[in-house]
């Protein structure tokens, strides 16, 4: 899967679907499955690579997250997001995962929840309408995968590390992983949503 930061309101766990790469397409994106959004003005900038571009099965991925507001999980989806990824095992110093994912397509199944995810407290949907997650550096650990990255978020590029793996699952390559972040430190649940007994601080990401 691709698995990337879709940034919530409270701490937990997000979850991403597979990424499917066809080793014979270089295709980057599903132009039906994508909208027209763009990066967000941003310091960090992506390097070229000569690497082929995967071709992403948006049909099965998925980016999803899981949280806690009040001390209660729950769970919601970003329908809207665009990655171009270039990873090759044998050459990582030209592997690249570029995704942006628009602010406004947070879904819980709480009305009033989401509306709250857009608002200026949190990801200010109006003036910032998208994050943006790209490597840096990608370098292989005893267990899988380490990223650098810069997570873009209402026009700030924070560093955040990411542990992934990619496994062949037939013609296809699976892409998971995790990450933990701070929605203090970047910024989401200002105010009132700042008490951390009300949304939690800390949101660990699965992929």
């Amino acid at each position: 899967p691709l698995v990337l930061f879709g940034l919530i309101i409270a701490g937990g766990a997000w979850a991403l679907g597979s990424v499917g790469q066809s080793s014979e397409s270089t295709d980057a994106t599903d132009s039906d499955a994508l909208s027209q959004t763009q990066p967000p003005s941003t310091d960090a900038v992506a390097k070229s690579s000569d690497l082929p571009l995967w071709r992403i099965d948006f049909n099965t991925s998925f980016i999803e997250f899981t949280a806690t507001q009040a001390g209660a999980p729950f769970t919601g989806e970003w329908a809207d997001w665009q990655a171009k990824m270039q990873f090759d095992e044998q050459d990582l110093a030209n592997s690249r995962f570029d995704v942006v994912i628009a602010t406004s397509g947070g879904s819980t199944d709480d009305t009033e929840r989401d509306e709250t995810l857009q608002d200026s407290d949190f990801f200010d949907t109006e003036n910032h309408p998208t994050v943006r997650f790209l490597t840096s550096e990608i370098t292989q650990t005893d267990d899988g995968y380490f990223a650098q990255a810069t997570l873009t978020v209402k026009g700030t590029a924070y560093p955040v590390e990411f542990l992934f793996d990619v496994v062949a699952d037939g013609e296809t390559r699976v892409l998971s992983g995790e990450a933990r972040l701070d929605r203090l430190a970047l910024g989401l649940g200002l105010g009132e949503w700042a008490d951390t007994e009300w949304v939690g601080q800390y949101v660990d990401g699965l992929v």
